[in-house]
């Protein structure tokens, strides 16, 4: 069920990009974007799409600066134009949100008598920015984090399903507490 909640700029569509994975925990990029994309049809009436990135990461962290110089020079060539950026050759979005996870870190909380780790923390840290469709930042969080703590089963095999399952608990929060921010803001 729709909120009735506005987005910064108050915009009538936006494209998520998918996030890019800085960390080296495999399908997070997938996970924290499908947790954003939820959270925000959850709270807002904006027409919402998922916007895949074509270049590649390049792995240095200037991928938010090209997307940045990207839309800043969209808007230098669209004076006059309409105001909806274009992405994808067809698909116009009134704003665009794209970000990096900068980080995942597990570490031991607990430890068993013989030194085996009994209770672990998660932190997830990512960057965040929302443009308009003529590249003004409406919306911009960074180094925003999460954490959760669980106890780590026996076996391996569990004990990554009990990581998978923590990390999709924390991206959710992190959405929920990033969408919310993005609503009082407005």
């Amino acid at each position: 069920m729709h909120g009735q909640s506005s987005l910064p700029g108050n915009p009538n569509s936006v494209s998520v990009m998918m996030f890019k994975n800085r960390s080296s925990h495999i399908g997070a990029e997938t996970a924290f974007t499908t947790a954003l994309i939820d959270e925000l049809m959850r709270i807002s009436d904006v027409s919402i799409s998922r916007f895949s990135q074509s270049q590649e990461s390049s792995g240095d962290g200037t991928d938010l600066a090209k997307n940045d110089a990207d839309l800043k020079s969209n808007k230098r060539d669209r004076k006059g134009s309409s105001k909806r950026q274009k992405y994808s050759g067809n698909q116009s979005v009134d704003a665009i949100i794209y970000g990096e996870i900068v980080n995942i870190n597990f570490g031991a909380l607990s430890r068993t008598a013989d030194d085996a780790v009994y209770e672990r923390t998660v932190t997830a840290v990512v960057n965040l920015k929302m443009k308009s469709s003529d590249g003004d930042t409406l919306f911009a969080v960074n180094h925003f984090s999460e954490s959760d703590r669980y106890y780590v089963p026996e076996g391996n095999e569990a004990d990554e399903t009990a990581k998978k399952e923590v990390v999709e608990k924390v991206f959710h929060r992190m959405a929920q507490r990033i969408v919310s921010r993005m609503a009082d803001n407005f």
